[in-house]
């Protein structure tokens, strides 16, 4: 089973719980909340130091 999940904040520890989400067999990254404006619109695997794997990152908590 696959499990879907959402990152909230990429700082220091948020950044390494993404990556180890994307690179997870088990997870499956389908949302990034960042707090920083030079963040938004930047892709969660770029945010992670990986490839862009598709996900755009908000600040839009809805």
């Amino acid at each position: 089973m696959t499990y879907r999940i959402i990152q909230w904040s990429t700082g220091n520890a948020g950044r390494w719980a993404l990556r180890s989400a994307i690179q997870s067999r088990d997870l499956e990254v389908v949302g990034v909340w960042v707090h920083s404006p030079q963040k938004v619109g930047v892709d969660a695997g770029t945010l992670a130091g990986l490839d862009p794997i598709g996900v755009t990152a908000t600040d839009d908590i809805d």
